[in-house]
């Protein structure tokens, strides 16, 4: 606690300017910790390349500091906190990463989900034929698109009723759906999935096929025996969404303890 209330990751001069800015839009929460947030960032992607598949999602840490820009997130296993929005590799590798820290001064007015992974997409480091997986928050068709257009694949569950997804009511899945039901629609180059497992699962994808032979194991019971294991069909894109790591970055984490991390300390 002693070095840390005497570390400057900043200029002691220009933060007493920042300081000044608080209340403003020119004010600038990460200021004290920018340099050191920018060096690391630098060296995740410096030494380490990612093979192809990558994921975006929010990761929490722990703090109990008291801090205008902290977080609550009811899913998380680490619900108060500092939330980061993170780029990372399938076996949890963080390759970029941004801090959230409110309303955006440069919002492109395509919305949050779609300006975080715009930006943590870095194309002059990572160059084109990756695949994004991402969860319901981001998914979207103009991102899709976006992610096309710049030589990116894409794939992730979506959210019914969002600007630009397509739906029919004719021959939807229902309730009553038996289990390994598939349905699906094409929009241009976008392919939207459903398949009813103990639930209705929805995804999008620009790059798989609806299906190509893949089977899951699932009980059933059958009449008034005893339950038995059968196989159902099971979407590629389904499968695919399982092996793209969107949680693997929360689970390399794991939950925080009651320490505060070094950005909420020196903030």
């Amino acid at each position: 606690m002693a070095i840390l209330a005497n570390l400057h990751m900043s200029d002691p001069a220009k933060s007493a300017e920042n300081d000044q800015k608080k209340g403003t839009d020119d004010y600038d929460h990460l200021h004290r910790v920018r340099p050191l947030m920018e060096m690391i960032q630098l060296n995740c992607k410096a030494i380490y390349h990612p093979r192809q598949h990558l994921a975006v999602d929010e990761r929490m840490v722990g703090t109990k500091a008291r801090l205008s820009i902290k977080q609550y997130m009811k899913a998380k296993p680490t619900k108060w906190g500092l939330k980061f929005f993170v780029l990372a590799a399938t076996n949890g590798y963080t390759i970029d990463f941004k801090l959230y820290t409110g309303k955006s001064k440069t919002a492109s007015g395509k919305g949050l989900s779609f300006d975080v992974v715009a930006g943590l997409i870095d194309k002059g480091n990572l160059g084109s034929g990756y695949i994004v997986y991402t969860d319901n928050f981001y998914t979207s068709p103009l991102l899709y698109r976006h992610l096309r257009q710049q030589g990116l694949g894409a794939c992730g569950t979506y959210r019914q009723g969002r600007v630009g997804v397509r739906t029919i009511q004719e021959n939807a899945l229902t309730k009553k759906s038996p289990r390994g039901s598939i349905r699906w629609i094409r929009d241009g180059d976008l392919l939207f999935v459903k398949w009813m497992d103990t639930r209705e699962v929805s995804l999008c994808s620009t790059i798989h096929p609806v299906y190509s032979g893949d089977t899951v194991q699932r009980w059933k019971k059958t009449g008034d025996g005893p339950h038995q294991l059968i196989s159902i069909p099971r979407p590629t894109t389904v499968t695919e969404y399982n092996m793209g790591g969107v949680d693997t970055s929360d689970q390399s984490t794991g939950k925080q303890g009651d320490g505060p991390p070094l950005f909420s300390s020196i903030l």
